[in-house]
């Protein structure tokens, strides 16, 4: 499997957390709108951000942290700018 990479945000977007993606190996197109985005499955999500599927399951259940997901029947499925603004919105400290 080869890595896919993060691509430089886009005009306006925001650029500090740039630094703290970098890391997640995920493709991210450059205009969000111009195309529909893959959306990626709670494994997906749950390799990028390093805790189990579980443990995304409880944070829906009990509605924690934030993190915006969508229902498709029994599916759950996320979109990946949302999970970009999730990791954008935990970045601490100072550059």
């Amino acid at each position: 499997m080869q890595p896919i990479r993060v691509n430089p945000p886009r005009p306006g977007g925001i650029d500090q957390s740039q630094t703290a993606l970098d890391a997640l190996p995920l493709h991210i197109p450059g205009d969000l709108h111009a195309q529909p985005a893959r959306l990626l499955t709670a494994k997906e999500v749950a390799r990028l951000l390093g805790v189990s599927t579980q443990c995304l399951a409880v944070w829906r259940c009990y509605r924690r942290h934030g993190l915006r997901y969508i229902k498709i029947g029994n599916l759950v499925r996320y979109y990946p700018g949302d999970v970009v603004e999730f990791v954008a919105r935990r970045v601490e400290g100072q550059p």
